[in-house]
């Protein structure tokens, strides 16, 4: 949905110098949701495998590449190729924590990506939990 929102939610709240700014977002959201869920293998790789420097090693490998692909892309396409590179490296050490972690726990990367039918239910009970109930709003208006 930030997709779309998002460049007009841009310059409505920061103005038209700043409409530019719309695309680079567009560019940076794939990889931004790519790079959410691996960050919960930290734990896994830290504790439960006892290889912090596995995460060392896909920090440095996500430095390089993100240095690399900036080298290459900012001189050409200005602040959109420093947003594509981003991108593809936050998919690309994505790509490798999801390979270690399924590696590892012995478990397929359509399990850890592909939501299943208990995770929407978790999640919606979860949203539901947030949500004041209609009892709860009336006790407050009385």
């Amino acid at each position: 949905m930030l997709v779309f929102i998002g460049p007009p939610l841009i310059t409505l709240v920061y103005g038209a110098r700043f409409s530019a700014a719309g695309l680079p977002l567009q560019i940076l959201l794939p990889g931004i949701v790519a790079y959410a869920a691996p960050g919960n293998f930290s734990a896994y790789f830290y504790y439960r495998m006892g290889q912090p420097m596995l995460l060392v090693i896909l920090g440095v490998v996500a430095i390089a590449l993100q240095a690399l692909l900036s080298l290459i892309l900012i001189p050409r396409l200005g602040i959109p190729g420093a947003a594509i590179g981003s991108t593809v490296t936050y998919i690309v050490t994505s790509a490798a924590a999801t390979f270690y972690f399924c590696r590892s726990a012995k478990v397929s990367a359509i399990s850890v990506w592909v939501p299943t039918g208990r995770d929407i239910a978790n999640l919606v009970g979860l949203v539901r939990g947030l949500l004041p109930t209609r009892r709860a709003q009336m006790e407050r208006t009385s």
